[in-house]
């Protein structure tokens, strides 16, 4: 017994060996399939939430984009209302001024417009006052300093009777006090559509303020417009990074979800956009669970394997299935092709996405009969027809690796090929519409906002026109009775008539400067200039002004100062504004202008010229925003020397053009220096001034005058007759073509924008005549102060350029190249109109002046009718 159990126990040790050997096997065979398995699915469910991640950034950013047009849109609203009340309060009517956009009708719900005191006095809803000083976005504006856009909590109207998000903004009477506050209310549910414009079940968006409260939420939950977010929340919308995710559970409604963010800080609010977890993850769980039952097949196969071969067939059915299950589960559709040719696997996803018939979805089917059927559909067009359907099929029909198309239903779908070893190849079928329509409507907001940019610029150069065209008569007019021998006291009218047309085109300059600069418009020249010559210049200009008020006006520039080469133009304006400034804000002592150079390497000089002034100073927490734009030190300064606030930003940027800085150094009590620095080319020698030097022509010419405007016309015919030439006069393009048709004459001067035919379609036609009159020289009279414009004139066979108004050394200076024939495509920037306001001159008696002065005021009250009756319309 004894042998035969050691026998026994001897045979059983190989087994055990095998035993654990197999089993080993099978257990790093199991480890293997469910290590692949699970790191799969661990991948796959990193894939899904990043997916989802970027999915809400994009859907967020896109959320933040909507919001800041809308806000940015209700503050050119604003800037309407405050534009038409500056203009004329007792006419202001905020009922007839309510915008008639449809979009803008959908999402404000009133417009209103308080006291100082916060009492409401209009709404485009009407109703009696109501007081609304209590409110916060009424209180915020009465008690905090400054001008900006407030975004309220929702409220419930007092007028409206709705629930309404208050935007509002403070409104100043032409002096720049404040006279009251504007309110815009804004339907929260407006913000909420946004919510439509994506598929996500389960998914939520809000607004909110930094202030943690809600603003606006889809889908709607009772009690959640104004509700609190917790701190939590606010800690992660407050971070850093103006944008970013987390996970979390609804503080509403208690659901989980993915959720991205994005901050405006701009307007003190942030969106977010939240993506169920349960629908994120929905696709995945299915996918999850197929590969979980394949694994668990895998194990089950191993584990028994020595039944494979019986049940092998059963289970390779299962796990087929389960892959079916998961493919069929799959968002994407895939297709895939053998060597031959043939389809064993095509996913229903694949099939609802390509249309294809259930002939055509069944597996095994050859992929040519795919491709001929989508090519006799029309799937291809327009290139359908070219196809060689043998040479594609050879090819397996295929095509490029990746490429998207549009079928014929509108859908876009992303194509992706990749091929295997075996010949085969598998194809992935993605619908991209919705994608391409986001794109799409991007690339439209985009191209809307440039055509936004245009019509601003036209705008300018529209209102650069209209507003020059009747301050030309008024300079005019103004300085010629000032001249003439009038009474006392007509003399003194017409002096202040003369300062408030200057204050008013000092006013008009800057805007119109500040919006070249702001659209990237303004050009820089590169000229030789002696600085000496350059800053004795201003002095000169501004000598009167210091000496009125009793100030020393000084300057100091050293003598040897080489010709250098720059924008003498710019430059002058920029040390006007600030030698202005200084004589301006400076009541008693001195003014000084200091200029230095040093050298700067390779043929260059650094120039730093210093406006000092012994005036009031200004205070250091003001010192920073002067040279932003409309800043000034204090409110009082524009109610007690005028002024836009614009002349400092305007030469922070003529200087930034040029390369240049600008500083300020002051001390309250101790006066100011404003100093700019740049560095300019040294000219090798600076030329003499080419061209026929100003002073009159030398003969007396027969001159053709196209003016529609009828004091401009007896303003400029009484001058140009007072200078000895003969003038005619015509108030329209189509009446100067014909006179030049029947007289020869020796210099037009044809005013641009006129009604019927305008000043460029006149010289076209001028041009277009068959004799010598066609080269009659042609010069534009324009207000316009845009580049395109001068090119237009050119472009219509314009050979010169005077700029509305008028001054004296212009006319003459071209007046004397008329004579001696060099005018011809003269060209060149535009005098600046502020530089020789002082300088009109022509003799006038009584009995002419008071015809001028009737032509003026006939003109004038017919414009300011056509004005109002612009407004009203």
């Amino acid at each position: 017994m004894d042998g035969a159990g050691t026998d026994r126990a001897r045979d059983r040790r190989p087994k055990r060996r095998r035993f654990t050997l197999e089993l080993g096997v099978l257990v790093l065979a199991v480890a293997v399939v469910w290590g692949a398995v699970l790191g799969y699915l661990a991948h796959q469910r990193t894939r899904v939430e990043a997916e989802a991640f970027a999915t809400a950034g994009d859907l967020a950013r896109g959320f933040g984009e909507s919001v800041s047009r809308t806000l940015e849109a209700m503050d050119q609203v604003f800037a309407m209302l405050r534009a038409f009340h500056r203009a004329d309060p007792e006419r202001f009517d905020i009922q007839a001024l309510a915008p008639r956009d449809q979009v803008l009708n959908d999402l404000m719900l009133q417009m209103a417009v308080t006291d100082a005191r916060g009492m409401m006095r209009a709404s485009n809803l009407g109703g009696p006052p109501v007081d609304l000083s209590d409110r916060e976005h009424i209180r915020v504006h009465l008690e905090r300093p400054g001008d900006f856009l407030f975004v309220s909590k929702p409220v419930l109207g007092r007028v409206s009777r709705r629930w309404a998000i208050q935007l509002t903004r403070k409104l100043f009477d032409a002096e720049g006090a404040m006279v009251g506050v504007i309110v815009v209310s804004l339907d929260p549910a407006y913000f909420a559509r946004f919510y439509a414009s994506f598929n996500a079940p389960g998914g939520a968006i809000a607004l909110v303020g930094l202030d943690g409260a809600f603003r606006a939420r889809a889908p709607a939950v009772e009690g959640s417009l104004g509700a609190e977010l917790g701190a939590a929340t606010m800690e992660r919308l407050r971070a850093p990074a103006e944008s970013g995710t987390w996970w979390g559970a609804s503080e509403i409604d208690g659901q989980e979800r993915l959720y991205a963010y994005r901050r405006l800080d701009r307007y003190g609010l942030a969106v977010t956009v939240g993506l169920s977890s349960r629908e994120v993850f929905r696709g995945f769980e299915r996918e999850s669970a197929g590969f979980l039952l394949a694994g668990l097949g895998l194990t089950v196969l191993v584990v028994v394997l020595g039944q494979m071969l019986i049940r092998s067939r059963g289970r390779l059915e299962t796990s087929q299935a389960a892959l079916s299950g998961t493919l069929e589960n799959m968002n994407q559709g895939i297709l895939m092709v053998d060597a031959e040719g043939r389809v064993p696997v095509i996913n229903g996803r694949a099939v609802e996405l390509l249309g294809l018939p259930a002939e055509l979805a069944r597996p095994g089917i050859a992929f040519r009969a795919i491709l001929e059927w989508q090519i006799a559909r029309g799937e291809f067009q327009p290139q359908g027809s070219d196809i060689d359907v043998d040479a594609l099929a050879r090819a397996g029909g295929l095509g490029p690796a990746a490429y998207e198309r549009q079928r014929r239903d509108g859908r876009v779908l992303e194509v992706q090929t990749r091929r295997l070893p075996d010949g085969g190849a598998v194809r992935t079928y993605s619908d991209v519409t919705e994608r391409r329509q986001n794109e799409r409507a991007l690339a439209a907001a985009r191209d809307a906002a440039e055509a936004a940019s245009r019509l601003r610029a036209e705008f300018m150069a529209t209102m650069s026109h209209e507003i020059r065209t009747p301050l030309n008569a008024v300079v005019g007019i103004a300085g010629l009775m000032g001249e003439a021998e009038l009474p006392p006291h007509l003399r003194r009218y017409a002096g202040a008539l003369r300062e408030a047309a200057e204050t008013l085109l000092a006013v008009i300059d800057d805007i119109l400067d500040f919006s070249k600069l702001d659209a990237g418009r303004m050009e820089v020249e590169a000229i030789a200039f002696e600085l000496p010559a350059l800053v004795a210049g201003v002095v000169d200009l501004m000598e009167v002004r210091a000496a009125e008020k009793g100030l020393a006006l000084a300057m100091d520039v050293p003598a040897s100062a080489p010709a250098l080469v720059g924008d003498p133009g710019r430059l002058r304006q920029v040390l006007l504004n600030l030698v202005g400034n200084a004589v301006k804000f400076t009541e008693a002592g001195r003014v000084e202008v200091a200029a230095s150079l040093e050298e700067a390497g390779a043929g260059r000089m650094r120039l730093r010229v210093a406006v000092r002034d012994t005036g009031p100073g200004i205070a250091p927490d003001a010192q920073a925003r002067l040279f932003e734009p409309f800043a000034q030190a204090d409110g009082s300064i524009s109610r007690r020397y005028g002024g836009t606030g614009l002349g400092l930003a305007i030469c922070r940027r003529l200087l930034e053009g040029m390369g240049g800085t600008i500083s300020v150094a002051s001390t309250p009590g101790a006066g100011s220096e404003f100093a700019f620095a740049l560095e300019l080319q040294v000219a090798p020698a600076l030329a003499a001034p080419g061209g026929v030097a100003a002073g009159g022509s030398g003969r007396a010419l027969r001159i053709l005058l196209a003016e529609d405007n009828a004091t401009n016309r007896l303003v400029a015919v009484t001058r140009l007759e007072g200078m000895g030439h003969a003038v005619e006069a015509v108030p329209g393009g189509e009446e100067a073509v014909r006179q030049v048709r029947l007289a020869p004459y020796d210099l037009v001067l044809m005013d641009v924008m006129m009604p019927g035919m305008d000043g460029l379609a006149a010289t076209r036609a001028i041009r277009a005549l068959p004799g010598p009159e066609a080269v009659v020289p042609i010069v534009a009279l324009t207000a316009n102060v845009f580049a395109e414009h001068r090119e237009a004139c050119r472009a219509a066979g314009m050979d010169g350029f005077l700029g509305k108004p008028m001054t004296p050394a212009a006319l003459e200076q071209v007046l004397a190249q008329a004579d001696a024939g060099t005018l011809r495509r003269a060209g060149g920037r535009e005098e600046a109109a502020g530089d020789t306001l002082s300088r009109l001159a022509g003799e006038f008696g009584a009995a002419e002046a008071q015809e001028v002065l009737a032509g003026f005021v006939a003109e004038g009250r017919a414009a300011a009718e056509a004005m109002r009756n612009a407004v009203a319309a």
